[in-house]
C-alpha cells in the first residue's frame, strides 16, 4: 500500500515547490523547509 496515504509524497512536494530543503541531525530531529513563490 505504499504511496496511497493522505500525504502528497516527497517527490511531488519537491517538484511543486520553488525551494526544498531537508536537514536532519541525530538526537535533534528533522526539519523540512519548502518555499512557494506567490
Amino acid at each position: 500500500m505504499l504511496g496511497f496515504g493522505a500525504g502528497m509524497g516527497m517527490p511531488n512536494m519537491k517538484r511543486c515547490s520553488d525551494s526544498f530543503q531537508i536537514v536532519s541531525a541525530l538526537g535533534t530531529g528533522t526539519s523540512i523547509t519548502m518555499d512557494f513563490n506567490l
